[in-house]
Order: structure tokens, then sequence, then C-alpha cells
């Protein structure tokens, strides 16, 4: 009985252990996918204090400095359209 226990406990620390290691790694895939699919806005849930929250952290990071390039460019290309109409203005 003692031995039955032992595995049944042994299992049960070991699937919560994997659950530990694999949501967070789950939950970037989830969010390279939207990525993908073009959403940009939400970051990754950051939990804990190890090697995989320190993944999420930079994931973030990117994801943040990507929104912001991309806010950049997007102003860039309005101020060039402002640009261009002002210049086809004066040429008239």
């Amino acid at each position: 009985i003692f031995t039955i226990i032992s595995i049944a406990i042994g299992i049960i620390l070991a699937l919560l252990i994997s659950n530990s290691i694999l949501m967070p790694i789950h939950n970037i895939k989830e969010q390279v996918n939207r990525l993908e699919r073009g959403d940009k806005t939400k970051p990754v849930d950051i939990k804990g204090n190890n090697e995989i929250s320190e993944l999420t952290k930079s994931f973030n990071k990117i994801l943040h400095i990507q929104n912001n390039l991309s806010k950049n460019y997007s102003n860039i290309e309005k101020e060039l359209h402002i640009i261009k109409k002002i210049k086809k203005i004066e040429d008239s």
C-alpha cells in the first residue's frame, strides 16, 4: 500500500511540475500564433521567477519594441503622404 501511495504522489507531483513548465511555454506559443495573425496587443502573462519567466519577459519586450516600430512606421507614412500632397500643391 505504501508503494502505491508513493507512486500516486509521484505521479501527481510530476503532473504538477510538468504543468508549471508547459503552461508558460504554451502561452508563449499562443502569443506567437496571435502575432503571426497580426494581433500585437496582448503581452504574455508573467508568473514566477525562473528561466521561463525570463523568456516571457524578453518576448514581451520584443513585442513592445515591435509595436513601437509599427507606430513609428505608420507615423512616417502619414508624414510622407502629407509631404507629397504639399509638394503636389507647390508644383501646381
